[in-house]
């Protein structure tokens, strides 16, 4: 009898790297990677590659599943995008179709472990593998706010309209999903903090992300040609004293002073003597959202960096990490818990309150509700912060 076969499904970067760590803990199975470029400038072939130059790779093949429709019909008018995009999409769920079947006619895979279960091609290929192997593990994997908390990320009970639509367009074996992990495809998940899980996904079988995997030789070697791909200065990060994670222009747009609290945060914290790191969001549009202009005792993290990966690498273990309540937090948390970690709290009414709050508290994250003043506290700020 061969060994097990395992297939991944990852949606984002961050997906990637936790998926490849579940491959690695599992090196008697035979793993293959199946990357969805649903999001913008996720890159995939990139990554793809980076997998490829990964001496201690666990997978036996990589491939990438189209899903970004937005390349091909960027340049034409609003009107006309509209007209295109449904065949454009079919097209392409035609193809990955096409895809999944050939990997399944070659190996039916005994497990198959996702980022997301609301995609067509995850739900398709969990629908065709357990019919040819009804015993199939089917597992959600998840290190961020999206399995402990609604968020913008998750889809809410006003699109349970649209998911029903996707049945009578799918057909019956597509399920319902309003919170990543709940479709009832999956019962299995892995997690940074099972016992803080949100309610509707504690009737999964629990398990924690095995964090020494992912600190490990093999797992280093991953990160380390990551951050040479995505131009990652390991020295200029580890020489930091904070690293800060910017958040979206879009969101910060919300909660009113953001941009001049955290201005006056880094100038305080430079003032005070303290080497500052700084890492946009992923998607960020503006190069630079604060303001601040291109400095020399700035270092600005490449944008596309995840954060799980930059915990990897710091090599600081008085670093401390700055943050809205974010996913990002948590998976710094998570990988290591020796780093001090910072949620500054803007604006309650305009976060909705009490979002994310809970996990932090249960997993030893700050909260600090005067962002405008907490430099001057923490840091000994040599000019209060205004």
């Amino acid at each position: 009898m061969g060994a097990p076969v395992h297939y991944h499904f990852a949606s984002s970067p961050r997906h990637l790297l936790l998926l490849a760590g579940l491959a690695l803990e599992a090196r008697d199975a035979e793993h293959h990677l199946f990357f969805i470029e649903h999001i913008p400038a996720a890159g995939v072939a990139r990554y793809l590659r980076m997998l490829e130059s990964w001496p201690s790779s666990p997978f036996a093949s990589v491939q990438a599943l189209e899903g970004d429709w937005r390349p091909e019909l960027g340049s034409l008018a609003p009107a006309e995008r509209r007209k295109r995009k449904p065949a454009l999409k079919r097209a392409f769920r035609a193809r990955n179709r096409a895809r999944l079947d050939a990997a399944l006619e070659r190996a039916a895979p005994d497990a198959i472990f996702a980022g997301i279960d609301n995609y067509y091609e995850v739900q398709y290929a969990l629908h065709r593998a357990t019919r040819l192997r009804p015993g199939l593990r089917r597992v959600y994997v998840e290190d961020g706010s999206s399995a402990y908390e609604y968020s913008f990320r998750n889809l809410h009970l006003r699109e349970l309209p649209k998911e029903l639509l996707r049945t009578l367009r799918y057909g019956l074996w597509w399920r319902p999903c309003t919170l990543a992990g709940t479709s009832g495809w999956l019962t299995e998940a892995y997690v940074a903090f099972p016992e803080l899980v949100h309610e509707r996904l504690r009737g999964l079988e629990l398990h924690e992300l095995p964090r020494e995997v992912f600190l490990g030789e093999d797992f280093r070697q991953l990160a380390a040609v990551m951050a040479a791909e995505l131009g990652v200065d390991c020295e200029g990060l580890s020489g930091a004293d904070v690293l800060i994670a910017v958040t979206n222009s879009k969101w910060a747009s919300l909660l009113p002073g953001y941009r001049d609290t955290m201005v006056g945060i880094v100038e305080a914290l430079l003032a005070a003597g303290r080497r500052v790191a700084l890492k946009l969001h992923p998607r960020e549009q503006d190069p630079d959202p604060l303001g601040l202009g291109r400095r020399g005792d700035l270092y600005e993290v490449p944008q596309q960096a995840m954060f799980e990966l930059l915990a990897i690498l710091v090599r600081n273990p008085e670093l401390v990490v700055i943050g809205d309540a974010s996913t990002a937090l948590i998976g710094v948390q998570w990988l290591r818990p020796e780093l001090e970690t910072i949620a500054l709290q803007h604006d309650r009414d305009a976060t909705g309150g009490t979002f994310l709050e809970r996990i932090f508290e249960e997993i030893g994250v700050t909260l600090e509700r005067e962002p405008a003043r907490f430099v001057e506290r923490r840091f000994g700020a040599a000019e209060p912060v205004a």
